[in-house]
């Protein structure tokens, strides 16, 4: 049933997502959380890895990523395109190199089964 009703929402669509035309194409917007400038803790405490960190002013969105969000992100080239990842930590993330590597291996999973059965992960992007 849940699994059933899950695909029914994601034909219908979040309606706090805003359907919007961007420069690299088709995006659905979440609402955005802003974040001040200024030192934000970063990390675990707990753990010893808490610090502090100057921030410049950003926005953030205040949902989990969406599985239609996902398929504009691969509908617009996803991981496969290089303008996103534009320093080379990025680009070690992007090509698994980096402590991430599970995590990376999992989005590429998560890639192949998109591009296999593009239907599940939402409604086409109009």
């Amino acid at each position: 049933m849940r699994i059933a009703a899950g695909l029914v929402l994601g034909e219908l669509g979040d309606p706090r997502l805003k359907r919007r035309k961007g420069a690299h194409g088709d995006c659905l917007v979440p609402p955005l959380v802003r974040i001040p400038a200024g030192a934000h803790r970063l990390g675990d405490d707990r753990f010893g890895a808490g610090r502090d960190v100057q921030l410049t002013a950003f926005a953030i969105g205040a949902l989990e990523v969406s599985n239609a969000e996902w398929a504009c992100f691969l509908a617009g080239g996803g991981y496969e395109d290089l303008r996103w990842w534009d320093t080379p930590a990025a680009r070690d993330w992007q090509q698994g190199l980096t402590t991430a590597d599970d995590t990376a291996a999992q989005a590429r999973t998560a890639t192949a089964r998109f591009r296999g059965e593009p239907g599940r992960a939402g409604p086409p992007v109009q």
